[in-house]
């Protein structure tokens, strides 16, 4: 899926250079130190029940993890674990400035506009984005990210309306800086 992200940046950075830099922690490609990466009661549960064993069965369960998911197991005080290298923190597995929603921010040019002019414009409730990077690294989400194709509810017009409150605030906070439009995929 392509999602519109806006990326802030400083007024004076270089927008290629700047929004890798802002978009490198989230980057799912981004190898991490290993880390033990423990299974959830769901995930134990669906394994036992493909290798026919009860769930409480850790260490039987362990035996089975090297066909199950790869890579280095084990059980612990803490449970079930795979040992992982996967950025935990990632949320796409590439981006383009523009891509898709090249254009989307009426009023931008090349994907760019101040955070101050688009807290001010009347469009900026149709141009919201599904995601927005803040230049002291916070990821912020839309609540209805995942409704395409849904029916809007009213729980979905309220969320969108505190989600137009928070991405307004920000772009308040944040009015000397640019507002870069990215397409991320994930």
């Amino acid at each position: 899926m392509h999602y519109e992200t806006f990326v802030i940046i400083g007024q004076n950075d270089d927008p290629e250079a700047a929004v890798a830099r802002a978009l490198e922690p989230f980057d799912e490609n981004l190898d991490v130190e290993p880390y033990r990466d423990y299974f959830d009661a769901s995930d134990i549960q669906r394994m036992a029940t493909h290798y026919g064993l009860p769930p409480t069965d850790l260490a039987g369960l362990a035996r089975k993890m090297r066909d199950w998911r790869g890579g280095e197991v084990g059980v612990d005080a803490r449970g079930l674990y795979a040992v992982s290298t996967y950025n935990p923190d990632g949320m796409f597995d590439w981006y383009e400035i523009g891509g898709r929603w090249n254009g989307y921010i009426r009023g931008s040019k090349r994907n760019a506009i101040t955070a101050r002019a688009l807290h001010r414009s009347r469009h900026l409730p149709q141009c919201l984005p599904y995601y927005l990077v803040t230049p002291d690294g916070r990821w912020l989400e839309s609540e209805s990210r995942l409704r395409w194709g849904s029916p809007e509810t009213a729980a979905d017009r309220r969320a969108d309306r505190r989600w137009h409150a928070q991405v307004r605030r920000v772009l308040k906070q944040y009015s000397d800086c640019k507002v870069i439009c990215v397409d991320i995929h994930s």
